[in-house]
């Protein structure tokens, strides 16, 4: 017993009550980036992803600890085409990778430190192949990569608002009916680009304040998650007359210095976006029971998505009618 006695409490002598809440350092990246074949730049932020004792609000403030340090990474684009990498140029090149460059933006502030460092490229990009997001760690050597992307297809068919039914929706003359007289509904629908699995409405609502000038509001009509990727799926995103009137006066407060206020257009901004965004999207905004918050990634070896999109915009008057209900409206 005695024997016993004492070789628990060695045991217990032992024991240790630190708890190691910080796992060992690993290299590892926070990729975002969205291709666009229309814009005339590209943007891909890379960050580091780190761990530390104290405030990590404080952290992400400083450069050193979400940010590479110039030079640190080669970050290029690899297109494939038949399930082969392929020259990035059309006519084909000896060049095989578009390598990107840095540059620091300075964005809104926020979570995370405004002086960003970002990867960009001028590079022509092709909507007839796949490309592959490549970083390499000129410090370590370590490589992550992201799966192959496709690009978006254009908005080109199949646009229905209110009774208007175009190819595009184009028709200088005719006014939009933002607000209908009679509280009904305003069809709103469009069919989907090629390669787009998520599709989203955005009115961009144009007034101007005397005194104030000309300002606008983002009125958004919601996004709709898609059954394939075909393209020409029909995104019914209707909306009910009296709930934008009610949208519009949430948006747009009131203000004892303006006198008054006149609706000018619209703004019609389509967006469409690519399988791996719909993904991201979908699970990072799911709710689970469960205390470990589920999350995709597309990047191996790091976390983040890459992916494409596409943006389609045009302009329309605002019909009289609804001018009129905005001004006679009490809500408005």
């Amino acid at each position: 017993k005695t024997f016993f006695i004492a070789f628990v409490a060695l045991l217990l002598l032992r024991c240790s009550n630190k708890l190691e809440i910080l796992a060992p350092y690993k290299e590892s990246v926070a990729v975002y980036g969205l291709l666009n074949q229309n814009d005339t730049v590209q943007y891909i932020r890379v960050q580091r992803v780190f761990l530390g004792e104290g405030n990590a609000m404080s952290m992400a403030q400083n450069p050193d600890s979400c940010y590479y340090k110039p030079g640190e990474l080669k970050v290029t684009l690899q297109r494939i085409k038949n399930g082969s990498q392929v020259s990035v140029d059309n006519p084909a090149s000896s060049a095989m990778e578009i390598v990107l460059t840095e540059a620091y933006l300075q964005t809104q502030p926020g979570v995370f430190n405004s002086n960003q460092l970002l990867y960009k490229t001028k590079h022509a990009l092709y909507e007839d192949s796949h490309y592959k997001l490549v970083i390499h760690s000129n410090k370590t050597g370590k490589d992550f990569s992201s799966s192959n992307v496709d690009l978006l297809g254009d908005f080109s068919t199949g646009l229905i608002y209110a009774q208007e039914n175009s190819v595009l929706f184009y028709n200088p003359i005719q006014k939009a009916p933002l607000v209908p007289s009679n509280g009904g509904v305003v069809t709103c629908k469009f069919n989907s680009p090629v390669n787009a699995a998520v599709c989203g409405l955005t009115l961009r609502f144009y007034y101007t304040e005397y005194p104030g000038g000309s300002k606008y509001v983002d009125l958004g009509l919601g996004t709709q998650y898609l059954m394939s990727q075909q393209g020409g799926e029909m995104v019914d995103l209707t909306f009910s007359g009296d709930g934008m009137i009610h949208d519009i006066a949430n948006a747009i407060q009131v203000n004892p210095n303006v006198n008054y206020r006149t609706p000018d257009s619209l703004h019609f901004i389509l967006n469409g976006a690519g399988y791996d965004v719909s993904l991201y999207n979908q699970v990072t905004g799911s709710t689970s029971l469960s205390q470990s918050k589920p999350s995709y990634t597309n990047i191996s070896g790091g976390v983040g998505v890459f992916s494409s999109r596409k943006e389609f915009s045009l302009s329309k008057k605002i019909s009289d009618n609804s001018a009129l209900r905005l001004a006679a409206d009490p809500v408005t």
